[in-house]
């Protein structure tokens, strides 16, 4: 994606803002999902 450099950089379109707010969403269940299963790793391998 081309940057605008017309558009000052404060304004951003309804899309980015989407994008933005859902990228760390993906992030938390990901990393949520790591700590998961490092959880059960570690509990299966300790009994």
């Amino acid at each position: 994606m081309q940057h605008d450099f017309n558009k000052p950089s404060h304004v951003t379109t309804p899309e980015e803002v989407k994008q933005k707010k859902r990228l760390p969403v993906y992030m938390l269940i990901l990393v949520g999902l790591f700590f998961i299963a490092l959880l059960v790793y570690m509990l299966a391998d300790w009994k």
